[in-house]
């Protein structure tokens, strides 16, 4: 009964049910495959190998033995394990965006709770409630098909052996796996409950205490002195270890206030659409921008941080490969993993768009009355669909070239050969923007459904 009420009946409460399953079920997948790899150098699993040994090594290494240099090599897996949490990174993102999926039905069934008798507390725990079930079927399912898919590895065929030495000695044991997985719960319950920080629901209605204040670049501070924490970490220990935790923090700030700024930037983008952008199109797009930049910025987040790390790559890239004098088995090595890296950004990008998509549809949706309205005033179909169009592409491309030239600070002392980072960097806001226009486009049926004239009948 408890679970009825707080996720309500409906095909908008089905699709946001299933949308936070489908996130957290793929993210507890990649943080379970984390946490196995960087606790293999506890377990011993591995036999001593140089850095190339997995090109160079003419078989197995031993029984049950796993002797592939991205896994064995510290540095190298600690870099694996960076890669599947920066890939968690726009699922969460996702989850986010998923779990506010007709928030406005949401918050007229609490409003609807509170006048039968509920307390303000009582609605805004069912309303994490709605979330922390998907959550929880999510990971749940997660963990059996990571099992699954384990145990299925292990038996299958196997040569040399290392395919099924790697499943099993990365599995996370089933404590530390329970932890990993209560964690996401909880992390995806508390964002949950955040987002309700600026709703006071009454029993007459929902009142939003809207941040009519504009963004204000507060972000800039943090991603300068996180850039600054970057130099100085390379400076003061350019070839030890000991700044390792200053260089891993300092990159952490980076990342925060890169996206903390995009709020901001969004803001920027409105306003200059409305003072310099010519036909009606740019001027709803711009409008929009401005009233709510927070809510677009939001979607943005996870596509700016995967520009940023493509900016990583493309500079790491043209590092590793501006040196002659290597053999084949070398640059097998390397390109395997920058191949590697390069599905895992795609990967990346391919979720960020689909928070994009979804933030572009509900804000479609809740603004149906207002789009059928000027669809009823005369307004050119065409018209709003290019305003959409603006509306999502426009604000990213401030977003990721900042993205671009956050990522050129961060790596400016290794850049070797400029005539392949500078056409590489340049593509990366074209692929961003292309990205945002794909999402903008798929998210045009709803506005075609938005502006029927019969949602003047909505109540």
């Amino acid at each position: 009964m408890i679970w009825r009420l707080a996720v309500g009946r409906g095909r908008e409460a089905v699709v946001r049910q299933l949308l936070v399953v489908l996130g957290t079920a793929v993210a507890s997948v990649l943080l379970l495959e984390a946490v196995g790899v960087l606790l293999l150098a506890r377990r011993g699993l591995y036999q001593s190998a140089s850095f190339r040994s997995f090109n160079k090594a003419t078989g197995p290494a031993g029984v049950g033995a796993i002797n592939v240099s991205y896994l064995i090599e510290p540095g190298l897996r600690h870099g694996v394990v960076a890669g599947f949490v920066l890939c968690t990174v726009p699922l969460l993102v996702f989850v986010a965006v998923a779990s506010r999926v007709a928030v406005r039905q949401r918050d007229e069934r609490l409003a609807t709770l509170r006048l039968a008798g509920a307390s303000d507390l009582q609605v805004r725990g069912l309303a994490a409630l709605d979330t922390g079930f998907a959550a929880l079927v999510g990971t749940v399912l997660g963990a059996v098909a990571f099992v699954v898919a384990r145990t299925a590895v292990v038996a299958a065929a196997d040569p040399d052996g290392q395919v099924s030495a790697v499943a099993r000695g990365t599995a996370p044991g089933v404590p530390l796996g329970v932890l990993v997985l209560v964690a996401l719960v909880v992390g995806v319950v508390l964002v949950a409950a955040l987002s309700l920080r600026s709703v006071v629901v009454t029993p007459l209605g929902i009142v939003r205490k809207a941040l009519r204040r504009a963004p204000r670049p507060w972000g800039l501070l943090l991603l300068v002195g996180g850039l600054l924490g970057l130099l100085l970490g390379r400076l003061a220990a350019p070839d030890g270890q000991s700044s390792l935790l200053v260089l891993a923090l300092a990159l952490a700030a980076t990342m925060v206030g890169l996206v903390t700024c995009v709020p901001w930037l969004t803001y920027l983008t409105g306003s200059a659409l409305v003072r310099w952008g010519r036909g009606p199109a740019t001027l709803l797009a711009g409008r929009r921008l401005q009233d709510d930049p927070r809510s677009q910025a939001r979607a943005m987040s996870a596509l700016v941080l995967v520009v940023l790390a493509a900016a990583l790559a493309v500079i790491v890239y043209a590092d590793t490969f501006a040196y002659s004098g290597r053999d084949a088995a070398d640059d097998r090595f390397y390109r395997q993993g920058f191949q590697a890296a390069a599905v895992g950004m795609a990967f990346s990008g391919l979720v960020a768009g689909a928070g994009l998509l979804l933030t572009t549809a509900e804000g479609l949706v809740e603004r149906r009355r207002t789009l059928a309205r000027l669809a009823a005033a005369g307004t050119d179909p065409s018209t709003l669909r290019r305003a959409v169009l603006l509306q999502v592409a426009w604000p990213t491309l401030p977003a990721a070239v900042l993205a671009t030239v956050t990522g050129v600070l961060v790596l400016a002392s290794t850049v070797t050969d400029a005539s392949f980072v500078v056409p590489g960097l340049l593509a990366l806001p074209v692929a961003a923007v292309a990205v945002s226009l794909l999402a903008g486009a798929a998210s045009l049926p709803f506005l075609r459904r938005a502006t029927d004239l019969e949602q003047l009948r909505v109540a």
